[in-house]
């Protein structure tokens, strides 16, 4: 199936769907359903650097908005010169195209042939948070923006760390310290890039590299600590209510790859059969640890498994502890025994400790992550079935946005 794939028809249907979020932009599309609010919530703050940076930040920090700053310098210096709050939002969404285009970079990076990778950052727009993101100016992908060039240049430090010309480890810890100037919580990532340059770098590339990280992070800390106050109204008062929820979170994210492959099931099946101990002793203490969830009192978040089974299911408390038993076994598989998705799994769970969750907060992180940084996922995608496997999540994709669309509207 992969002959009758060529670049010219990646190239149109990216450039389609960039269309499609041109048509998203003019309708005043909002799937994710809180970004437009949040952007006119907070644009005073980007007035407010407009005149003057200094008195901007001090006003963000006195406000009661717990986001790091450098979006809204962005947004403000930008505004300083485009006073047209319109025009300023369609210049940011031309901005975040770089998400895909980065997205793809990445992938190619990692040996994906270019009319492959392309096509598959083209689900990147049908991501409904990455759409209204872009629609409404909004910090979630001037991080992730900044996160992907930072894998970038990771991905290429890899292949060459003492490259004489250009410190590709330099300019990817770079970008990450932007990215966690952006949206706090994307500074855990450096664990895994100090994990990888622990086996690949030598004593003095790794205490030089380790330098550069505290100058580069040192901005990011001191501002969180500024807020540090201010956070503790938003940090989760139960962590068991974080662990299942993000349990089904990335449970969602993981069901194309496993689900929608008679190989890939079968070897899911084969794994429960290989590992009914282990598998039993899990099943056993999230059992136990399940009567400590609670998040059936919040009124928001959890994710589209977790609103679509309490809204519209009944025993929503039965159910949902199945999907979370389901979902833990399949991280285990994902997981796969290796320490490099063992780190990036315990990332994830430890960045959003919030009281509310929301499914914003993992896509289309995960997606990203999954893709990129997961040892056992791509090579399972881009094989000979890869039309087929990129249809059916273009499919499962496209759904979830139409269900949010629909849902916002």
């Amino acid at each position: 199936m992969t002959k009758k794939l060529n670049l010219s028809i990646s190239i149109a249907i990216f450039f389609l769907m960039y269309i499609s979020l041109l048509f998203g932009f003019f309708f005043n599309e909002n799937s994710s359903g809180g970004s437009e609010k949040d952007f006119y919530f907070t644009f005073f703050i980007a007035e407010s650097i407009s005149i003057n940076l200094i008195d901007g930040i001090k006003l963000l920090i006195n406000s009661n908005i717990p986001h790091s700053p450098l979006h809204y310098v962005i947004l403000g210096t930008a505004y300083k010169y485009i006073s047209n709050i319109e025009s300023l939002r369609f210049i940011i969404l031309q901005f975040y195209i770089l998400v895909p285009f980065f997205f793809y970079k990445c992938l190619v990076e990692i040996s994906v042939k270019k009319e492959q990778a392309l096509l598959l950052s083209s689900i990147i727009f049908l991501s409904p948070y990455f759409r209204s993101s872009a629609i409404w100016a909004t910090t979630d992908n001037t991080a992730l923006l900044f996160f992907l060039i930072s894998l970038f240049f990771f991905l290429k430090a890899k292949k060459d760390l003492y490259n004489s010309r250009y410190n590709y480890v330099a300019l990817s810890i770079l970008f990450l310290g932007l990215s966690a100037l952006t949206r706090f919580y994307y500074i855990t990532f450096i664990l895994y890039l100090i994990f990888e340059l622990i086996k690949r770098s030598h004593v003095k590339y790794f205490i030089i590299n380790g330098i550069l990280i505290l100058i580069i992070f040192s901005p990011s800390v001191v501002y969180f600590f500024a807020i540090k106050k201010l956070l503790y109204n938003y940090t989760t008062n139960n962590i068991f209510n974080n662990i299942y929820i993000n349990i089904s979170i990335i449970f969602f994210y993981l069901i194309p790859f496993i689900f929608f492959s008679l190989e890939k099931f079968n070897n899911f099946i084969d794994f429960l059969k290989n590992n009914k101990n282990k598998i039993l002793i899990v099943i056993t203490l999230f059992s136990l640890l399940y009567y400590n969830f609670n998040y059936y009192e919040q009124r928001f978040g959890g994710g589209i498994l977790y609103q679509v089974i309490k809204i519209y299911l009944s025993y929503y408390s039965l159910l949902f502890y199945i999907l979370s038993i389901i979902g833990v076994i399949t991280i285990f598989f994902v997981i796969d025994k290796n320490i490099n998705n063992i780190i990036l799994i315990l990332i994830i769970f430890f960045n959003f400790n919030y009281m509310i969750i929301y499914q914003k907060y993992f896509d289309p992180l995960l997606l990203i992550c999954f893709f990129i940084l997961f040892s056992n996922i791509t090579d399972k995608f881009f094989n000979k079935n890869f039309l087929k496997n990129f249809i059916f999540t273009f499919l499962y994709f496209l759904v979830f946005l139409i269900i949010s669309v629909t849902k916002n509207i």
